[in-house]
């Protein structure tokens, strides 16, 4: 060893003492290509390495010194110590092994050699003693238990059996081998894997997929002709897509009547109409709920292919009031019914009402001449958006249906009129309306509505007196026990300007939940 070498390693022994293992390793180094030829040099530039946290460096002059020095102790120590702390122990021990086997019994370095062994052995000892205690005790729980938690996870929580088999070993063993927390497929744009994502699928729900979500068109025929044997298990199938995503026809599923929904993204910048995508389309579709956002369909001809329908929603849509007359003729027993009819068509003059005994909830929005052809002796959620609420309400068959929901959203209606509010009311909600609702509340203070629980007066004009003279009325005292409770559970008055912030700690402390968000335009959105 030269004189100059030497002096470089001792430089860089001095500068790992004082931690400075950036200037160490560089006199390291510098020593190397002076041509210090021992395993110190190498060690050390080693250690210097570790301390860094540059393993892979560590690891390499390591294997340096085990190639050259391969009796010596040195590079074995480190490298399976660099391997035991990246959890590799198996190699670790593997190397540690070959340590011991190199040396003679009776060398001076084979209980150095055997140490090493036993460390590597420990290590890996306490590692399987810390999995061990992570492991997952759920899994210890009753296999009907765990099939409960895990449905609830999957159907309630929006997760992902794909995610749960990511957790442990134990949790991917046993949700696989439950059948019915795949019977949901989604189809989306992410990766080139559609088709072998529906055969995993398939085959871990056993062929039972019951929910199918399609996003991208991407590869549509071929996952479909992949489902087509199963298809008769399918209750729901729902398109979501951007309004350039074109669609290939859908194959007609041999089953029971499903639910479709149909969601276009964005403005469509064509008037071409569409067709449901479903083949062939000359009988009546097996449709029970059927969901259309922003897709115009040639009515006319698709109307006719609709019957039965237990639910109906039509958004952003080209619906005229006679096809949906026709819809509803073939579908007596619908129950739900949420429409936009902004297209309205000169009608005929129907000598009788149409009469949907079974329609509970209605929703509307803008136009509402529907209602001048339809009975609802039924229903009890009724919405109404951006329409003549006074005109509606006249049309409204019969006059005082036994609602317990009303919603009256940026309606409408003249100064004098007086809202038929009907006793059987338990949810109101006025919102956003060109009308003065303090006698709407002076008359529930008066005992209208007796069973009114919710109420939802947000961006109306509604002052605090109104509102005291209520919480008066209805939540002044506890109700006796045994008596039906008429107290108002729910109040919302956001963006209510008329509320002043002395009023707000009593309407509280009488009410159990109140909302009461406004917007200032130098502070922004707070809560008082």
């Amino acid at each position: 060893m030269s004189l100059t070498a030497k002096a470089a390693f001792n430089a860089g022994v001095q500068a790992f003492r004082k931690a400075e293992y950036n200037e160490a390793i560089a006199k390291f180094s510098d020593a190397i290509e002076l041509g210090i030829q021992n395993h110190a040099v190498l060690d050390s530039r080693a250690a210097a390495y570790e301390k860094l946290g540059r393993y892979k460096e560590a690891m390499a002059d390591s294997r340096k010194v085990i190639e050259q020095f391969p009796h010596l102790p040195h590079g074995y120590s480190r490298a399976c110590r660099l391997l035991s702390s990246l959890d590799m122990h198996d190699k670790a021990v593997r190397l540690a092994q070959k340590a011991v086997g190199v040396v003679k019994p009776t060398d001076a370095n084979a209980s150095k050699m055997q140490t090493i062994l036993e460390t590597a052995l420990l290590a890996e000892h306490d590692h399987a003693q810390a999995l061990k205690a992570k492991e997952c005790h759920i899994t210890k729980l009753p296999v009907e238990l765990l099939a409960l938690i895990f449905e609830d996870l999957v159907q309630h929580h929006g997760i992902t059996p794909g995610v749960l088999i990511h957790v442990c070993r134990q949790w991917r063993t046993l949700v696989l081998g439950m059948s019915n927390l795949w019977c949901r497929l989604v189809l989306d744009h992410r990766g080139n894997k559609q088709e072998a994502r529906t055969a995993f699928w398939l085959r871990h729900s056993k062929g039972k997929i019951r929910q199918l979500r399609v996003t991208t068109s991407k590869n549509f025929s071929e996952c479909m002709l992949k489902l087509s044997p199963t298809g008769s298990y399918l209750d729901e199938i729902e398109f979501d897509f951007s309004s350039g995503e074109k669609m290939p026809p859908l194959f007609r599923f041999k089953a029971d009547p499903i639910a479709f929904s149909w969601l276009v993204r964005a403005e469509r910048t064509s008037a071409a109409m569409l067709r449901l995508p479903f083949e062939p389309k000359m009988t009546p579709f097996r449709i029970s709920r059927l969901k259309l956002v922003g897709v115009d369909l040639i009515w006319n001809i698709e109307a006719q292919q609709l019957e039965n329908l237990s639910s109906l929603t039509v958004e952003n849509g080209n619906l005229m009031v006679s096809d949906l007359l026709g819809i509803l003729e073939r579908s007596p027993d619908i129950q739900t019914l949420e429409i936009q009819t902004g297209y309205e068509n000169p009608m005929p003059e129907r000598e009788e009402k149409l009469v949907l005994k079974s329609l509970t909830t209605l929703k509307i929005l803008f136009q509402s001449s529907l209602l001048k052809y339809i009975e609802t002796p039924s229903l009890q959620i009724l919405q109404f958006h951006a329409t003549n609420l006074g005109k509606a309400l006249q049309d409204l068959s019969p006059p005082n249906p036994p609602l317990v929901s009303f919603s009256a959203l940026e309606c409408t209606i003249l100064k004098d009129s007086v809202l038929p509010l009907p006793d059987t009311l338990e949810k109101l909600r006025l919102t956003s309306l060109a009308y003065n609702v303090d006698q709407v509340v002076d008359a529930l203070a008066m005992g209208q509505c007796p069973q009114l629980r919710e109420l939802d007066l947000s961006n109306t004009c509604i002052g605090s007196g109104p509102i005291i003279r209520l919480i008066k009325a209805r939540n002044w005292s506890e109700p006796a026990e045994g008596e039906g409770s008429p107290r108002i559970e729910i109040l919302t008055m956001d963006r209510c300007d008329g509320i002043t912030s002395e009023s707000l700690p009593w309407i509280r402390s009488k009410v159990p939940r109140v909302s009461c968000v406004y917007e200032s335009r130098n502070k922004g959105k707070r809560v008082r």
